[in-house]
């Protein structure tokens, strides 16, 4: 299994839950 591959697949898949759940609660506090 290639470590790189799936941290660059949950990278982008939390990319658009970002973009999907808004500006806000992209940003960690």
């Amino acid at each position: 299994m290639n470590l790189d591959a799936m941290l660059e697949g949950l990278e982008e898949l939390v990319t658009r839950a970002s973009f999907s759940a808004g500006p806000v609660q992209a940003v960690p506090r």
